[in-house]
C-alpha cells in the first residue's frame, strides 16, 4: 500500500524507467500545494511529446495525471469568427470527455474557450504500474481527441490563418 512517504519515489522510478520523467517542480506555487509534482513527456522518445503533470495534492490519497492546453492564436481567431464554431467545438468536446470518463475544465474568459485541462486520478489503494500507465494513455488519448475536435471545428472558419491548420497536424504515431 502506498502512502505519502513512499509514493513519490515509486512514481518517479516508474517514470524514469520508461524514459518519460522530465523535471520535479520545486519552490513554485504548484510545489507548495502538492506533496510533489513532476512533469512528464509522453509518449517516450517522441519528437513532439505531450507534456503532462503527475502530482499528489497535500493531504490526499490519490495521484493526479493532468494535461493542460492553451488554445493557439490561430484557433482563437477561428473560434472568434463564428459562434456556431464555438458551440460545435464545445458540444463535441464535452461529449467526448464524458465518453472517455476524464475530468475536464474548459476555460472561457470571453465568448470562446482559450484553454482546457484534462485529468484523471488514481487512489493509492488501486495504484499499480499498469493502472498508472493506462491512465497516462487515457489522458494522452483524450488530449489528442480534443486537439482533433478543435481542428475540425476551426476548419469551417474563414481566414488566411486557417489554411495553416492541417487535418493531420495532430496525428502522433507511436514511438517507443
Amino acid at each position: 500500500m502506498y502512502n505519502s512517504n513512499n509514493i513519490e519515489e515509486t512514481i518517479r522510478t516508474w517514470c524514469q524507467d520508461e524514459g518519460i520523467y522530465r523535471i520535479k517542480h520545486k519552490g513554485d506555487e504548484l510545489a507548495k500545494r502538492n506533496l510533489f509534482i513532476f512533469d512528464i513527456d509522453y509518449p517516450y522518445n517522441h519528437p513532439h511529446p505531450v507534456r503532462m503533470q503527475v502530482f499528489v495534492p497535500k493531504g490526499k490519497d490519490f495521484v493526479v495525471i493532468l494535461c493542460s492546453t492553451k488554445i493557439s492564436p490561430i484557433h482563437i481567431n477561428a473560434l472568434k469568427s463564428n459562434n456556431k464554431i464555438v458551440q460545435n467545438f464545445i458540444d463535441k468536446f464535452l461529449d467526448k470527455m464524458y465518453l472517455l470518463q476524464v475530468d475536464y475544465n474548459l476555460r472561457s474568459n470571453k465568448n470562446y474557450p482559450d484553454a482546457w485541462a484534462i485529468s484523471d486520478r488514481i487512489f493509492f489503494d488501486g495504484l499499480t504500474k499498469n493502472e498508472f500507465y493506462k491512465t497516462i494513455k487515457k489522458i494522452f488519448n483524450a488530449q489528442m481527441y480534443a486537439n482533433l475536435i478543435l481542428n475540425k471545428a476551426c476548419m469551417f472558419a474563414k481566414g488566411n490563418d486557417i489554411k495553416k491548420i492541417s487535418n493531420k497536424s495532430f496525428d502522433i504515431p507511436f514511438y517507443g
